[in-house]
């Protein structure tokens, strides 16, 4: 089936929309009422495109491309039809994006940032905002004059409080960057932006300046009226790029009522003046928000008894201000933020982790922080069993290995450490089952426990360090962050949460809520954190504030990690599917199945739990319950697809340089061109495999669900 798109012909599958269609394309097509993956109903008509064959204007986003369509995206006409439909949804939205006093303060200052973190008692972070010299005494006080406080009773009185806080209690930095002190005030004065769209919050009335005056106790008296959803929202953006910077039709709203804020949750607030009653929140929640009354007196109501209902990502469908996620002061996230940066700088592209080419380490069980599953170290060139070591307890996790010395704990809680000469060196009891694959850093064993405790083990003085608690079961690897020699662990729990605590102390830094268990490691990506759970939501961490940026719904729930390459990521769920993630800015841009397949990954049909491996322009991954496919990154064409010679598993392949190091969970180790899909060589352990192999300099180490070790390098090895 084909239709017309701006005058292209375009092959269109059944089922398709017409935004669908366009966005393959590369045709962005603004819309607020939809979220790709959501329930949605049309109801914002920014999406408008004409049929140039009937002269018909519709929504993309719930039209089905039909045979015969001529669609139009571009033309004056829709453009004009947007922008009359954007236009009456700003008349319904009651707000101001920025405070009057930032807006109007000749010297750029961040004033209602400033009195913000006042107001909170963060006063080094209100005064980390501040300028060298503070230039107040020679201005005439526009902020005070445009303060929305004045119409209520008196201004702020915000040139006062500005000096209070120049006076510290304790010395200051010296200032790093040029500051009033170091040039005159008219030439540190910023440079005029092109003017963006800002909404007004409009007079208020009696009874709003009767309820603002009685209820509005801060230090500072401000009432903090710019918007904390201003710079992710939609309708702003897209006012813009039309150019809109004043509403045509003025300002009212449906709920008209200002500065009304209703805390969900203790992570979200929603401003109900401020909702364009798109109904993304309503359609995508179970027994939470809600429409009341209908035609232009709708709104959109969040009951008291439904807060507990409304999952943290549900802020992430809001197209506006009107729900978001609550700021965290500064003062409270730097901690996070020099520990949750650590690992992410030394993780920010690199490659292979530890695990280099003249390296004797393999500290996580994907090989770096990202979770590729690819090393630059090369495998044996004439492979062959050097040696094995049987301890007869079962164990599910993968080997990790430290100065060539492979450790793995088992269901019965023993620690081992195995040398490159096949003798124990390392043995230590935690007295309770472990299924987690460890983690090592800095000669410190981590490790999940069954029991819901994370264990910090040194290796050096074979004791324990610390112990923390959590409420749930830990079946997922650790993972780790380093900056300026401070250090923190991440670690998902089935008590629903993410974990991240500092590394040498064991104490919590900060913990991020999920909708059920986490069973799969964290990924870093950059300066995020990247990490799904068993209520099918992949979620993305800034850990600059340490706050959530983007969350995806999956088909069915994530049991295993995703893989980064990049500012790719690829990510399995239970059903069989396997996505590909654009990610940018914190963000999941774009995202599309590459894999949609009903009996895939495990002897388990319909299931995924096996993490894909992923090089510079190819992705692999088990298919069915024997192949193993090669997948083309740039354009989803298969490469190569190869018949295992045993049932796949749990276990994940690893990409070595030029080679793909694969084990089945039948027990059968292969080698494959990773180019090619031609087989180098294969080995029967004779014994299940459940975990990932690790790769040193000269050797590869696999360890199977009965305990035992084998330790393969070059075949001339075994006559020395």
């Amino acid at each position: 089936m084909q239709i017309r798109l701006n005058d292209i012909s375009v092959e269109v599958q059944p089922g398709e929309t017409v935004l669908q269609v366009a966005r393959r394309m590369g045709e962005e097509i603004p819309t607020l009422c939809h979220a790709e993956g959501h329930a949605h109903k049309a109801s914002c008509m920014l999406c408008a495109v004409m049929n140039r064959a009937n002269g018909q204007v519709m929504p993309s986003c719930t039209t089905l491309a039909a045979e015969g369509m001529d669609v139009d995206t571009r033309s004056p006409e829709v453009i004009r039809l947007r922008r009359g439909a954007l236009e009456l949804l700003l008349s319904d939205h009651r707000a101001d994006c920025q405070a009057p006093c930032s807006l109007v303060c000749p010297h750029g200052m961040e004033v209602a940032e400033i009195l913000r973190r006042y107001d909170a008692g963060a006063y080094a972070a209100a005064r980390s905002l501040l300028p060298g010299t503070l230039p107040c005494d020679a201005c005439k006080a526009p902020c005070e004059k445009a303060c929305r406080r004045g119409t209520v009773d008196s201004a702020v009185q915000i040139r006062a409080m500005l000096k209070e806080l120049q006076q510290p209690e304790v010395p200051q930095p010296v200032p790093t960057a040029p500051t009033a002190s170091t040039a005159p005030t008219a030439s540190t004065a910023p440079q005029p932006e092109a003017p963006r769209f800002h909404s007004r919050l409009g007079r208020f009335t009696a009874a709003e300046k009767a309820r603002l005056q009685a209820t509005v106790a801060t230090p500072s008296r401000c009432l903090h009226c710019a918007c904390d959803g201003a710079d992710g929202c939609k309708l702003r953006r897209y006012a813009d790029e039309l150019g809109i910077t004043r509403s045509r039709y003025g300002t009212s709203s449906a709920c008209p009522t200002a500065q009304e804020r209703q805390v969900v949750g203790g992570t979200l607030c929603f401003e109900p003046a401020k909702c364009v009653r798109c109904g993304l929140c309503v359609y995508n929640t179970t027994d939470g928000f809600t429409f009341r009354d209908r035609g232009f007196g709708m709104q959109v109501v969040l009951p008291a008894e439904s807060q507990s209902h409304i999952p943290p990502q549900t802020a992430d469908l809001c197209p506006t201000g009107a729900l978001y996620r609550l700021k965290q002061l500064p003062t409270l996230l730097l901690p996070l933020f020099l520990v949750l940066s650590l690992f992410l700088f030394a993780a920010c592209g690199h490659r292979g982790g530890s695990s280099g080419a003249e390296s004797l380490n393999w500290h996580l069980f994907r090989a770096d922080a990202t979770l590729s599953g690819y090393t630059g170290t090369p495998l044996p060139a004439r492979p062959a069993l050097l040696w094995s070591y049987r301890s007869d307890v079962r164990t599910v996790a993968s080997p990790v290995v430290d100065g060539g010395t492979t450790y793995w704990c088992d269901r019965k809680g023993t620690v081992r450490g195995v040398g490159l000469g096949g003798r124990l060196t390392f043995e230590y009891a935690l007295q309770t089952p472990v299924e987690a694959t460890p983690m090592i850093h800095d000669s410190v064993l981590y490790i999940g426990r069954i029991d819901g405790m994370l264990t910090a083990l040194s290796l050096a003085r074979r004791d324990t360090l610390w112990n923390y608690p959590t409420e749930g079961q830990i079946s997922a690897s650790p993972n780790f962050l380093e900056f300026t020699g401070r250090e923190a662990v991440i670690v998902g729990s089935y008590d629903n949460y993410l974990y991240c605590l500092d590394a040498r102390r064991g104490t919590l830094i900060s913990r991020f809520p999920s909708g059920y268990y986490l069973n799969g490691a964290a990924a870093l990506w950059h300066h995020y954190v990247v990490f799904g759970g068993c209520d099918a939501w992949l979620r993305i961490i800034d850990c600059r504030t340490g706050t959530p940026t983007d969350s995806l719904k999956l088909d069915a729930y994530i049991p295993a990690s995703p893989a980064i390459m990049g500012d790719y990521g690829y990510v399995g769920d239970y059903s069989g599917n396997i996505y590909k993630l654009m990610l940018d800015g914190g963000h999941i841009v774009r995202h599309r199945k590459i894999v949609c397949e009903a009996d895939a990954a495990t002897a388990e049909e319909g299931s995924y739990i096996s993490v894909p491996a992923v090089s510079d322009d190819t992705f692999y991954y088990f298919s069915g319950r024997r192949r193993l496919r090669a997948v083309n990154r740039k354009d989803g064409s298969v490469r190569w697809d190869y018949l295992l010679g045993g049932d796949c598993g749990e276990s994940s392949p690893v990409v070595c340089a030029d080679r793909l190091l694969v084990c089945t969970k039948t027990g059968i180790v292969s080698i494959l061109d990773a180019d090619t899909g031609t087989l180098l060589w294969e080995y029967d352990a004779g014994e299940q495999i459940i975990g990932s192999p690790a790769v040193i300099r000269g050797h590869f180490m696999v360890l199977t669900s009965r305990g035992t070790l084998l330790c393969f390098g070059n075949e001339q090895r075994n006559n020395n």
